[in-house]
């Protein structure tokens, strides 16, 4: 499996919407220097074959304006109603990372198929 990583970080925009609806827990306004930590990375599967990295990121370009949305402000109402697309830019910087290397353990989700795939076997075999 070819796996990215779409990391996606605050700008300006954001930083004046969070200090309007959220501001910091000590009452400070929020600044870049103290955003800085407050990215997201998603793992992702490359696009197959023509798709394109526009497309395939677009499609998840609202799942990570909720999800920042949602680490500051639980209140979903106070969430910007209508997030244009074609805004993500103003919102969020993002960049691709291609060279990832997956380190966790595959060997859990090996014996999870060969269980399910022996269930499946058995259901199928004639009494």
């Amino acid at each position: 499996m070819n796996l990215w990583i779409w990391v996606v970080y605050p700008t300006e925009k954001w930083l004046n919407w969070l200090n309007t609806n959220a501001p910091d827990e000590g009452g400070e306004p929020w600044t870049v220097e103290n955003l800085d930590e407050e990215s997201l990375a998603f793992i992702m599967e490359a696009p197959e074959g023509e798709a394109s990295w526009e497309a395939h990121l677009k499609e998840h370009q609202a799942e990570a304006f909720e999800t920042f949305c949602a680490g500051f402000v639980e209140d979903e109402t106070l969430w910007p109603k209508e997030l244009v697309m074609a805004e993500f830019a103003e919102w969020f910087e993002d960049e691709i990372l291609e060279n990832v290397v997956d380190l966790t353990d595959d060997e859990d989700e090996e014996e999870e198929d060969e269980e399910e795939e022996s269930r499946e076997y058995e259901a199928e075999a004639p009494l």
